[in-house]
């Protein structure tokens, strides 16, 4: 993301503290996560065994490390995509970088199909993120975005009903025989 820093929201500011802080960064896609994490290995600036993907994809064992806690003087980096907004709390987290986006699927009525695209969060899931900073203690969160553009954003998603075209995934419920053809 070639952005710069435009909107930080503070809940409230993390104190210095023994206790281990960690950031989670909420990418697109798991190509994002990939490219996220191989900077930050590059950089030298982060330990590369705290530094951890989270993403739908990944088994369940590498879904738990991110639940780990780093020794003292150590930085846990999560780069997630948008499955950590709600499903998972990661106590340690204190601070969010957001970059606004993630990956949908939609029905293109030129294409006749859908098909999988990155786009911005809408204001619901912006704020679900923003949420993830100071769960459990207090935090602040990085927009990687504008105000602007927040306030531009669909208030909230529509339904996987509404943005698919059934008959594909009726169609592929049938050839897996889990509902009965007529």
């Amino acid at each position: 993301v070639d952005v710069a820093i435009a909107d930080a929201e503070r809940k409230q500011p993390p104190r210095a503290s023994s206790t281990p802080l960690a950031t989670l960064v909420f990418v697109a896609g798991v190509q994002d996560i990939d490219d996220v994490l191989q900077g930050l290995r590059r950089s030298g600036r982060f330990d590369p065994n705290w530094l951890r993907p989270l993403h739908g994809s990944l088994p369940p064992d590498d879904q738990r490390r991110v639940f780990e806690v780093p020794p003292p003087g150590t930085c846990k980096v999560v780069v997630a995509t948008n499955v950590a907004e709600t499903s998972v709390t990661i106590p340690d987290v204190s601070f969010v970088i957001d970059a606004g986006l993630e990956k949908i699927v939609k029905y293109d009525d030129h294409l006749g199909a859908s098909v999988l695209r990155a786009g911005y969060v809408s204001q619901a899931s912006a704020n679900q993120r923003r949420g993830r900073a100071g769960r459990t203690r207090p935090g602040v969160c990085f927009r990687l975005y504008t105000r602007r553009r927040h306030e531009v954003m669909e208030a909230s998603r529509p339904s996987e009903l509404l943005r698919l075209n059934l008959e594909g995934l009726c169609l592929h419920a049938t050839a897996l025989r889990v509902m009965p053809s007529s």
